[in-house]
């Protein structure tokens, strides 16, 4: 028995009423149950091992062995073959090539009897020979004459009656021979075509590739300018502010040390007019006063006021501190963890909508301060080091409500501006120095303060508050930065301590920060006090004085 042609994948053979054959780019055979089930979209034809992307690769039925397997059926397997001419079921027994039907025994002899078909050529299932059904074997012009050569003038299919006649004189050569160059052309063609289909889908690749990352670099280009910009305008405002409150300031001081020099001058002639006089020096230990720096450089993009407080240290001395007005930074703020509020809280909880600002935080779970703080010029013989000590401070209310994990509860601290966003908290942070409140792994049921400075844990300040569901608290701290001298501490204003003093040489700007714990473990609710917002008791000024010296 002739063997039925099989799939090239699967190795399962064709059938009349099996799935169809498909014609792979390199001429073998896949069934239609291989093509729709490929892994992926990607066939590897058995005989030559070449593989075949079906999503760039259209594939057709394969007309050649349907006929094939046509032929085969007629030949070893007839019973499976069914009139078509009536549709009846009956089992076919002839094929007529003219009417291109299938006949039973009874449509063969009523076939036979009409005048139309009576010349039709009809053969029998056991004289079917390969190609004879559906295939045009025999010339129009010449009946029963077969077509055995290929006119390349006319382009043709011609018998050997046409050939000794009106094409004697044309380029003729063998259908066989002709057959096979056309393959071989069409076979180079469709290498050719691949190649290009290749090349080209490599080019439309980097083309693509190109356009994608033109619109990023946009897009990148257009977020820095804006970002920039804003940045800009907002460091311009604040200047302006600052130099008019700066000058205001300072008028006030100058006249209030040219009255007081005056009132003292009027004193000195009061009393030497008197029958007691004073020795000036003994005088001047019991008497208040007030230093005003030579030169008072302020610190660049900082809206402030400077509160001016005395000190009692055996004599009387002054000390001149500034407390700049902060704002948290709502645009920057990281949206998957917290907002600031309409009332300028930061909270531990996502907003309603999400913020798309291109510069808000995507790592810190916090905000910073909208302006950064500029380290001061370098000192010279001719510019002295400015001196200008600043302070902030924030209140936070603090509920405790699930027990669980141990975790974040608020931070506060400054950072080197390009670390701002390098870590999820300020402590874990490279160039960073925060005091931070967490629920403790060494004393239980308590939450914690502790003061971090560059990845670095410092004492923990037990019993802040109980880490209990349900427990409130009201917690507040305080910075002190003195960025002239290098000098950085923070006091915990409920305690009435100062819990670290830190001696830094920074080397850029630096950031106010302000952190809050995950959602759901705690409620955090943080404000920033500072400018004119700040209460300045005799107990907060000495501790601010301790911090610094």
């Amino acid at each position: 028995m002739d063997p039925f042609p099989k799939c090239s994948v699967c190795q399962q053979q064709f059938t009349l009423k099996g799935p169809a054959p498909y014609l792979l780019p390199c001429l073998h055979a896949v069934c239609e149950t291989c093509v729709t089930s490929a892994a992926g979209g990607v066939i590897s034809c058995s005989t030559c091992q070449r593989e075949v992307n079906l999503t760039d690769t259209s594939l057709q039925r394969d007309g050649v062995r349907q006929k094939e397997i046509f032929h085969l059926t007629a030949k070893h397997r007839p019973t499976e073959l069914l009139c078509t001419h009536e549709d009846d079921g009956n089992q076919a027994v002839c094929w007529c090539q003219e009417c291109e039907e299938l006949l039973c025994e009874y449509c063969q002899n009523m076939h036979n009897s009409f005048k139309a078909t009576r010349r039709h050529v009809v053969e029998t299932f056991t004289d079917t020979t390969p190609g004879s059904m559906y295939a045009e074997s025999v010339c129009k012009l010449h009946d029963r004459y077969p077509l055995e050569y290929f006119d390349k003038n006319c382009n043709v299919l011609i018998c050997a009656k046409c050939r000794l006649g009106e094409h004697a004189d044309h380029n003729v050569t063998d259908l066989n021979v002709a057959a096979d160059a056309a393959k071989g052309r069409v076979q180079e063609h469709q290498r050719n075509v691949s190649a290009y289909r290749i090349s080209h889908q490599a080019y439309l690749t980097s083309i693509s590739k190109a356009i994608n990352d033109t619109k990023k670099t946009s897009s990148d280009l257009k977020e820095a300018i804006h970002y920039t910009f804003h940045s800009l305008r907002t460091q311009l405002d604040q200047r302006e502010k600052e130099l008019i409150i700066e000058l205001e300031n300072k008028t006030k001081q100058e006249l209030s040390n040219l009255n007081t020099k005056q009132g003292t001058s009027e004193d000195k002639g009061t009393q030497a007019g008197g029958s007691h006089l004073v020795d000036p020096v003994s005088k001047n230990e019991h008497l208040e006063f007030l230093e005003v720096p030579d030169d008072p450089t302020t610190l660049p993009r900082f809206g402030a006021r400077c509160e001016t407080y005395r000190r009692e240290t055996g004599t009387m001395t002054s000390m001149t501190l500034r407390c700049p007005q902060l704002q948290l930074d709502a645009a920057r703020a990281n949206t998957d963890w917290c907002h600031v509020t309409t009332d300028g809280e930061l909270v531990n909880s996502p907003p309603a909508s999400q913020h798309r600002h291109s510069g808000r935080l995507r790592e810190y779970r916090g905000t910073c301060a909208s302006t950064p703080i500029l380290l001061p010029p370098s000192p010279s013989t001719v510019t002295p080091a400015p001196h200008n000590p600043q302070y902030w401070e924030t209140q936070s209310r603090v509920g405790v409500v699930n027990e669980g994990w141990r975790c974040l509860v608020l931070e506060v601290g400054v950072v080197e501006e390009s670390q701002v966003d390098s870590e999820v908290f300020v402590c874990r942070q490279r160039r960073s120095w925060c005091v931070s409140v967490w629920s403790c792994d060494t004393h239980l049921e308590s939450l914690c303060t502790r003061v971090c400075q560059q990845r670095e844990k410092g004492k923990c300040y037990s019993n802040t508050m109980s880490d209990t569901p349900g427990t409130q608290a009201t917690l507040h701290y305080g910075v002190v930065l003195d960025v002239g001298r290098g000098r950085l501490a923070f006091i915990e204003l409920d305690r009435e301590v100062v819990l670290a003093k830190v001696d830094v040489e920074w080397r850029e700007s630096l950031l106010p920060v302000f952190g809050v714990g995950r959602p759901g473990r705690n409620t955090v609710n943080m404000k920033v006090i500072s400018g004119a917002d700040i209460t300045m008791t005799d107990t907060k000024k000495s501790l601010i004085y301790d911090a610094l010296n």
